[in-house]
């Protein structure tokens, strides 16, 4: 065998060793940390939580359990999902799938579920089994937020009204002025708003219905583009599977999710 073959030969070796698993990345040699990108989504993430939120800690550790450390980094989350695409940040935390993500990110296995519920004022007598229910309806919306491939085609049908802003706290000022009817949000993100940002008698006023808005997983995102992203999500899946086996995943996800009622 020539030298040029011969060395051919090694780096398709080399290639297939760091597919199968078997050999640690020369990045991860180079790098101290692995970047993960996220936006604020209190009381699951946020720069300002212990441990960064508890799905923020659910991730720490599952990697921890690999021998990686993960250095978080908050922006607003259509940049967070850029960084993470461009290959600023090795990942991002956390999202629904869908299929236009899929052609760019490798899906983690799912992480927690997740679902939205519609707050409305307590004045306002509600209730509701399909979209076709909501007719007539204002919807507030917050920008970049994912409510599920149904309620957007029913926006899109014009089955009610929505009007989309940038802000969810924004967002809750309306539903109190009336301006909107209905603020899809996550049950208890949509809690830690009206505690850390209203009055009590603000909050007071607003109550949330119990049936879930297309409940989905959610996942955390490598970029395709970097040739390491089914190493680290191998990784990634190996931990978080750990980290529930021990029971400290559970543990996790009932201290960071208090008023659980």
């Amino acid at each position: 065998m020539n030298r040029a073959l011969a060395l051919s030969f090694s780096q398709q070796i080399i290639s297939l060793l760091l597919v199968s698993g078997l050999l640690m990345p020369a990045t991860l040699n180079a790098q101290e940390t692995f970047r993960i990108t996220a936006g604020e989504w209190p009381p699951y993430l946020s720069k300002d939580l212990p441990h960064n939120g508890f799905i923020a800690r659910i991730i720490t550790e599952s990697f921890a359990l690999e021998n990686i450390t993960v250095q978080w980094q908050f922006f607003p989350w259509p940049r967070a999902m850029v960084y993470a695409k461009s290959g600023k940040s090795e990942a991002t935390a956390i999202w629904r799938f869908s299929e236009k993500r899929n052609r760019i990110f490798l899906y983690s296995a799912p992480v927690i579920e997740s679902g939205n519920v519609f707050f409305h004022l307590k004045t306002r007598t509600f209730d509701w089994n399909n979209f076709n229910d909501l007719k007539g309806l204002t919807v507030g919306a917050t920008s970049s937020y994912s409510y599920g491939d149904a309620f957007n085609a029913a926006a899109e049908k014009g089955v009610f009204k929505i009007h989309t802003i940038p802000s969810e706290a924004v967002n809750f000022k309306k539903l109190l002025r009336g301006k909107i009817d209905l603020l899809p949000s996550n049950k208890f993100t949509g809690n830690h708003i009206l505690k850390y940002k209203f009055s009590p008698q603000q909050a007071k006023k607003i109550t949330s219905h119990s049936k879930l808005i297309e409940p989905q997983s959610l996942h955390l995102l490598f970029s395709r583009m970097s040739g390491n992203s089914k190493y680290f999500s191998a990784l990634f899946n190996r931990g978080l599977k750990k980290l529930k086996q021990s029971g400290k995943f559970d543990e996790y996800i009932q201290s960071g999710l208090p008023n659980q009622n």
